[in-house]
């Protein structure tokens, strides 16, 4: 026989195997299996204190050679857990084995159930806790690997809920490859989660590196890389919402996850979600923010249940977290510390991402549509429960952040500019750096930085703190608002003082101060009663001459006095403000728009129920004359002002006229001003000179104002009414030359007078056209007559005011005429008629108007009488025959038909050469001058008495002479009237003497026989 060394070899293999496996056989043989596992079972229950059911054991080598058990049951299906198998191997290795030793080299799980119930009634949770962190059953190098086929690991949460949250993996596969102390070993799963029904593929692949001690899991370290596609998160967010503070993830997610640590010292994770609708609302949020990325890393750590991450980064799509967080619940309130910083992020991305949806959520009108935030530092300290309530600044402990070029839209009409702006927050102080905002043109600046305290103290938070700022407005440079503020700015200083405490913010001796003036302020805001608040400003008293530091334009009306104010402003979300108070005048000033005079010394309270602001009986004077005065502006919002003025004097340039020599007496007026436009009346007044009237009419187009007025009254005085228009200055003749507007005047009265003569039904229009005064037409009556007329008051430069006045009057009272018109003593009756025209300087009658007037008139008096001429009656005692014209011891006057003139005046020195009167009893005719200035006169009178022969013959001696004539003619005699013109020296003249004037008009006119008597005196003898 051959000899084979390759048979040799492969028989003794043989043989060799042959006979470890009858040793083999022998030891497991003699090994009590069911002691083992009645062992195993009471080790297990022990530990997890539930009843352990390994079912049949028996030796298996379908995976090796293992220890099998069919049928397990570990807990109770009614309990807190439970965990079923069909089988479980413990692998065994071969080389121990060969030594007599048992040494598992894993375990085998196929098909296990484990289900965890989280808060069901009658479970005791403490089992369940045992099972997840009392795990030493498996030390020493009894067991280094674990395989699990087609598992199912589920958790039913019933905390607040009759239907469980079940949360689970489903046909779990796993593998680990090695779980021995200090050993690495290789693990790898696939299962799908399932959510509610919902099934998410889920992978997890990577390195687990043993501790040294137990459990393992804690003192391990990890490598691991996990995804899931399609995930629930926004079914796991929404069940646990209230133990995420609020926070909720809208949409399904794709995760991915890597682990790089152990739990027991320092984890670092870096997680991603994606999706489409991948959204996150935030607490009190009613929209979601949505984003397509999700991303957050950094390292997690914890210690004595304090759970710290440090280089934490948060993406949360455009906007981008970075820093520190400890979550510490070791105390019986969690306490959360956190710092972040936010690197540039776009205001409008802000504005859709966190604003809208959170703060701004009941403000749709404002967005934030440029520029851009950074978030150097903030740092968060307190309980965690704070940080979503009404006290949630509280929590802040610093605060560093800047924001470029902002821009807020407040709707269409508003919008607000921060050219740059810091905000720094540190050891509860608020300091506000480089604060510059633009609204529309409005622009605020702070000269310094912005400093407030904020100290909490008990459970209310106290705000405190003070800073200048400087206000201005960008006008366009034709705007002529521009002057509403200084030039560079107004300077306001604010001290602030608030209290808040349980939704409700308390202000308390707050104070904004411009320049000159202090306003406090106090009040309070509830969050919980519709936002209700109130405040009070109490403006205290302040010089209103240094309102023009405040606004330019306040210049103009040269503003003086004191004013103090207390405001009232209260209301709620569901209503519109109510703004009510009052202000206190003392001795205040204010210039007033031309033709009212200022507006001086008032004093008095002004009650504000807005838009309305009003007070009644205020003492003023208007100019310098004292006045009572109600004031009302109906709505601030519009330009509307409403005055009662009533005094017992008002100087007439101080309201609406020109004279200052001139007063208006009673007045009662109402004055308006509305935008652009002076309203007039009704005024009511009257003057020493009898006008009696009621004035209405606006002054429009300032500030050279053009004026409309009409005049009705029972009684007005046409000189009054001129003189109104004549200033001092005119009569000084000196005329400042100055731009004045139209003036229009309609004038009506029931009687009146114009220059002392009376009249009924007088009207009149009264313009000015610079530089003349005009009233035309004027018409009046006075009985059966009318009269007509014009009066031109022309301004000159260096001298007074030209007056010039012409007219008509027809079947006019001669009684008036003479008495009133002319001012003479005396009567003369009988029915006028006539034409005048009068010139020279407006002004007193004698110093100004006479010494250089000028005119002429002409007039006939039909059927009228003279009495109680003194001249007359002396020339008539000459003759003896003046107790012809008396009855009783009563004059009766001389009658006549007709008399008739045509005077001339200049300079004030009337002249006529043809005055002639004619009657039954007497003819006269009169030539010469009078001087109205100096009241003397320098005439002749011709005189033809008795012409009713027949009545006087009996009665008068020097009839008979005069019938003894050798014609028997009538008889003239002249007489020369020199001196003063009310007391005359009368002395009668020769024929020879006589004036051709007044010896011509007897030639012309009388033409009777006439026989002149050359020696008066010697014919009486």
């Amino acid at each position: 026989m051959t000899f084979s060394l390759r048979r040799l070899t492969t028989t003794i293999i043989i043989i060799l195997l042959i006979g470890v496996s009858a040793f083999v056989t022998a030891v497991v043989s003699s090994f009590d299996l069911n002691n083992f596992r009645a062992e195993l079972s009471d080790e297990i229950s022990s530990r997890i204190s539930q009843p352990v059911d390994l079912g049949k054991a028996h030796f298996s080598i379908k995976h090796g050679p293992s220890f099998a058990f069919d049928q397990i049951l570990m807990g109770s299906k009614d309990g807190s857990f439970y965990l079923t198998a069909e089988h479980i191997f413990f692998r065994l290795e071969a080389l121990p084995l060969i030594t007599g030793k048992f040494k598992f080299s894993e375990i085998l799980f196929e098909e296990p159930t484990l289900v965890v119930k989280i808060g069901q009634q009658g479970t005791d949770d403490n089992q369940r806790k045992r099972l997840f962190v009392d795990q030493s059953l498996i030390d020493g190098d009894m067991v280094r690997g674990l395989r699990i086929k087609h598992g199912n690991f589920t958790i039913e949460d019933y905390r607040g809920r009759q239907t469980p949250l079940t949360i689970g993996l489903a046909d779990l596969d796993l593998v680990v490859d090695d779980l021995s102390l200090r050993q690495s070993g290789w693990i790898e799963a696939d299962a799908d989660i399932i959510c509610n029904n919902i099934k998410s593929p889920f992978q997890l692949k990577g390195y687990v590196h043993a501790g040294e001690s137990t459990p393992f899991w804690d003192n391990a370290r990890y490598e691991l890389e996990l995804q899931a596609r399609d995930f629930a998160s926004d079914v796991i967010s929404q069940q646990y919402r209230k133990a995420l503070a609020g926070f909720q993830i809208y949409g399904r997610s794709n995760i991915k996850a890597k682990l790089n640590g152990s739990p027991a010292s320092s984890l670092d994770f870096d997680l991603r979600l994606s999706g489409r609708d991948l959204g996150l609302l935030l607490p009190g949020a009613e929209d979601a923010i949505v984003a397509n990325t999700f991303s957050a890393n950094g390292t997690w750590q914890h210690k004595d249940r304090k759970y710290r991450v440090s280089d934490l980064a948060l993406q949360f799509g455009p906007l981008a977290l970075s820093g520190d967080t400890q979550l510490d619940l070791s105390e019986e309130t969690p306490q959360l510390d956190a710092t972040v910083t936010v690197p540039e992020i776009k205001l409008a991305d802000l504005d859709r991402l966190l604003l809208k949806n959170l703060f701004l959520k009941d403000h749709p009108e404002i967005a934030f549509a440029a520029g851009s935030l950074s978030l150097e530092q903030l740092h968060i300290a307190g309980p965690l429960s704070l940080l979503t309530g009404p006290k949630a600044v509280s929590a802040i402990k610093s605060l560093q952040l800047s924001v470029e070029q902002g821009e807020i839209h407040f709707g269409e009409s508003k919008t607000l500019r921060a050219g740059r702006f810091g905000i720094d927050w540190d050891n509860d102080t608020l300091k506000l750096e480089h604060l510059s905002f633009n609204l529309d043109s409005l622009r605020l600046e702070a000269e310094s930085a912005l400093k407030i305290d904020i100290v909490e103290e008990s459970d209310r938070l106290r705000v405190s703190g003070r800073s200048g700022l400087n206000v201005n407005y960008l006008f366009s440079p034709d705007d002529p608002a521009k002057q509403l503020l200084p030039e560079d700015g107004l300077r306001v200083s604010l001290f602030t003082d608030a209290v808040y405490n349980s939704g409700r913010l308390t202000l308390t001796d707050n104070l904004i101060a411009l320049p000159s003036i202090k306003t406090i302020v106090q009040g309070e805001w509830d969050r919980a009663d519709d936002e209700r608040f109130s405040l009070d400003l109490d403006i205290q008293e302040f010089p209103l001459h240094e309102l023009p530091l405040i606004s330019p334009a306040v210049r103009k009306i040269e503003p003086d006095g004191m004013l103090a104010a207390a405001i009232r402003i209260d209301g709620d979300s569901n209503s519109t403000p109510r703004i009510n108070g009052s202000l206190q005048l003392k001795d205040v000033h204010a210039n007033l728009p031309r033709p009212i005079a200022d507006i001086n010394e008032l004093s008095g309270t002004l009650n504000l129920e807005w838009p309305f602001l009003g007070g009644n009986n205020l003492s003023a004077k208007l100019g310098q004359s004292p006045i009572n005065l109600d004031l009302d502006i109906p709505d601030l919002h519009k330009a509307r002002i409403d005055m009662i003025i009533t005094g017992k004097e008002v100087r007439s340039d101080e309201l609406i006229f020109r004279s200052e020599k001139t007063f208006l007496r009673d007045v009662d007026a109402v004055i308006s001003f509305v935008d652009n436009t002076l309203l007039l009346g009704p005024i009511h007044t009257r003057m020493d000179g009898g006008t009696d009237v009621t004035i209405n009419g606006t002054v429009t187009n300032f500030p050279v104002p053009d004026t409309e007025l009409t005049i009705e009254g029972a009684y007005g005085n046409i000189d009054e009414v001129i003189g109104l228009w004549i200033s001092e200055e005119g009569r000084s003749g000196h005329r400042v030359k100055k731009k004045r507007g139209h003036l229009e005047i309609d004038v009506k009265t029931d009687a009146g007078e114009i220059h002392h003569l009376p009249f009924e039904q007088g009207e009149a229009h009264i313009s000015f056209r610079d530089p003349a005064l005009v009233i035309y037409p004027l018409t009046f009556k006075s009985g059966p007559g009318f009269g007509t007329g014009q009066v031109l008051v022309e301004f000159r430069d260096n001298e007074p005011p030209l007056l010039r006045m012409s007219g008509h009057l027809e079947d006019f009272s001669a009684l008036d005429v003479y008495q009133q018109l002319l001012q003479r003593k005396g009567i003369v009756t009988g029915s006028l008629r006539g034409d005048f025209y009068l010139e020279g300087s407006a002004g007193a009658l004698n110093e100004v108007f006479l010494p250089d007037s000028f005119g002429a008139f002409n007039f006939e008096i039909k059927n009228g009488n003279l009495k109680k001429m003194r001249a007359l009656s002396e020339v008539l005692t000459i003759f003896n025959i003046y107790p012809i014209f008396t009855s009783g011891g009563q004059e009766r006057g001389v009658p006549f038909k007709t008399l008739s003139s045509n005077v001339s005046m200049e300079n004030g020195v009337l002249s006529t050469e043809d005055m002639v009167m004619s009657g039954d009893v007497m003819n006269m005719s009169m030539a010469g001058t009078q001087n109205l200035i100096t009241n003397t006169v320098d005439l002749e009178m011709g005189l033809m008495p008795l012409r009713t022969i027949d009545r006087l013959v009996t009665k008068i001696p020097l009839a008979g002479w005069i019938l003894t004539g050798k014609d028997k003619s009538l008889v003239t005699a002249h007489f020369k009237l020199t001196g003063s013109a009310d007391d005359p020296e009368i002395k009668a003249i020769p024929i020879e003497s006589a004036s051709r004037q007044v010896v011509g008009i007897f030639k012309r006119l009388f033409t009777l026989p006439v026989k002149v008597i050359s020696d008066v005196g010697k014919a009486i003898e």
